[in-house]
């Protein structure tokens, strides 16, 4: 399901009674999109039908929304592989627990949320599936959450414009990394050890 360029909606509602099959959500440039909700009122023992069946979630360019996705809500995503926000300047809240996050997600991307308050934090063995993590535009934040050196099956990383001063020691942890990119970091000052890049054999 897409829906781009309606510039006078401010509330998305998806019921299961008619989206159980749904596999993904593209929502862009709805400049007045304040709400998304996932199920009306009484169909919370029905929502995870379509809810279960969802596999990608993409939210691009909706500047009054200020909340994405409810840890509860995500809890029933048990097919969600990739989940990318962009561009939402009014959005403060995230899912801030990895361990809220379903253990199918592969690809997750946060960009151009300046208000955003946390990244999401809380490495967890279930949660050793993601293979890729874009943050960009993300200057409000000084270090990347140490949980993220838990993502041992981690392939891509992408760092752009992001506010850090020190790229962690940890990031030799991520064994499986193939790719590591540093874009626009002004304040970046110090690169791990010779021994943690020497981690990266990949």
């Amino acid at each position: 399901m897409c829906i781009e360029k309606c510039p006078s909606l401010t509330h998305i509602e998806l019921s299961a009674h008619n989206l159980e099959s749904l596999e993904g959500i593209h929502i862009s440039s709805c400049k007045k999109l304040k709400s998304i909700r996932y199920l009306t009122q009484g169909e919370e023992e029905s929502c995870g039908g379509f809810i279960s069946s969802l596999q990608f979630l993409l939210v691009y360019n909706c500047n009054e929304v200020t909340d994405i996705l409810s840890p509860m809500v995500l809890e029933s995503c048990t097919s969600l592989r990739t989940l990318r926000v962009s561009r939402c300047h009014n959005l403060v809240s995230f899912p801030i627990d990895f361990r809220s996050l379903p253990s199918s997600l592969r690809v997750l991307g946060i960009s151009e949320c300046p208000r955003l308050r946390s990244l999401p934090k809380g490495g967890h063995p279930t949660i050793t599936v993601i293979v890729e993590i874009r943050i960009i535009w993300m200057p409000q934040f000084e270090s990347l959450p140490d949980d993220l050196q838990h993502l041992t099956t981690l392939r891509l990383f992408r760092i752009d414009n992001f506010g850090m001063e020190a790229l962690p020691e940890w990031i030799g942890n991520l064994a499986s990394l193939e790719w590591l990119g540093l874009y626009r970091c002004k304040k970046l000052k110090q690169l791990p050890s010779k021994e943690a890049l020497q981690c990266l054999t990949k």
